[in-house]
């Protein structure tokens, strides 16, 4: 019998609990100007894995030596960009908690 993959550690944390709702417009607003707000690498960082791991959790496959990052992410040099639209409303809210840190 084949195991479920572990998450990683804060994934597993935040995403306790989420909403399979949508966002509320006030808390994707808030949402997208906290996270364009982001000026450091490690909360980057954690960003990223946090959506990587979503994706990975959901089935999805990630090969951290291709340049391709899940949900239609481009990364230039330490910039990210992502396409809110794109992202399941369970990983919305994961990502709203943990910028509420």
């Amino acid at each position: 019998m084949e195991r479920p993959p572990k998450a990683y550690t804060l994934y597993q944390t935040l995403s306790g609990n989420v909403k399979n709702t949508a966002l509320s417009v006030a808390n994707e607003n808030q949402l997208i100007k906290s996270l364009d707000g982001i000026d450091d690498l490690a909360t980057k960082t954690a960003v990223v894995k946090l959506v990587v791991e979503h994706y990975r959790l959901n089935g999805g496959k990630f090969d951290i030596k291709k340049p391709e990052l899940p949900y239609g992410g481009i990364q230039d040099e330490d910039n990210v960009v992502f396409d809110l639209a794109k992202f399941p409303n369970e990983l919305k809210w994961v990502l709203w908690k943990f910028m509420q840190i």
